[in-house]
């Protein structure tokens, strides 16, 4: 008889710890659930914040390529004016004024607050490692490098022609009038000086359209196909 109180009771104690053990395998189950919800709930935000800072930049680097288009523009026509004798027009200056423009401006501006809190939280956040490393690819290498291209123009314009521009010429464009612009026209390290900067224009403008526009639109479609999921 006692052996088979023995037997009945350890069964039962058994039966007591297998309960408890699925009781606290299912609460477990529920929490990393929870914890998974709530990390997905984080990435959405996130990819929300980086989806608009994308967008944000994005139209950033189209504005950019608007202006240095426009300033182009100025360039060809003012080169125009030089090969082809135009005579005096007042009309002129605007030309004159924009054709040494780089942008530089243009490609600050761009906010990286939505990479600084997924950095915060940890780039695991995002469930899709491929989109994490492009992500990590726009603010890390993209934006950074446009900048980076852009301040190697300005700091060469500043440190090999801006001292030759602002003695010899920004003064004749600001006060413009028949015997400066006579000037102008016949002052051919200016024009060389014009020659060089529409080149770096021209490699901005390249890079942009064909590159980095394209590949942040890209990136941004991903983002906006994983939000859906």
């Amino acid at each position: 008889m006692e052996t088979g109180k023995t037997s009945k009771y350890l069964k039962y104690a058994i039966g007591e710890i297998i309960l408890v053990v699925i009781g606290i395998l299912i609460a477990l189950q529920i929490n990393n659930w929870n914890e998974w919800e709530k990390d997905r709930k984080k990435e959405q935000k996130i990819l929300l914040q980086i989806e608009s800072n994308i967008e944000e930049s994005i139209a950033i680097w189209e504005k950019v390529v608007e202006i240095l288009e426009l300033s182009n523009n100025h360039y060809q026509i003012v080169l125009s004016a030089k090969h082809n004798n135009y005579n005096y027009s007042d009309s002129l200056q605007r030309y004159y004024k924009r054709a040494h423009w780089i942008g530089y401006n243009f490609t600050t501006g761009h906010s990286t607050a939505s990479f600084e809190a997924l950095k915060n939280v940890g780039f695991d956040i995002i469930v899709n490692d491929s989109l994490s490393n492009l992500i990590i690819d726009v603010f890390e290498k993209n934006i950074l490098r446009v900048q980076h291209d852009f301040s190697r123009d300005v700091s060469s314009k500043d440190n090999n022609y801006e001292q030759y521009l602002t003695k010899n010429v920004n003064g004749l464009i600001d006060e413009f009038n028949s015997d400066n612009y006579n000037t102008l026209i016949k002052d051919d390290h200016y024009y060389s000086i014009l020659n060089q900067i529409n080149s770096w224009r021209t490699g901005h403008l390249r890079r942009l359209n064909e590159f980095h526009i394209p590949e942040m639109r890209r990136i941004l479609g991903l983002i906006k196909e994983e939000l859906k999921k």
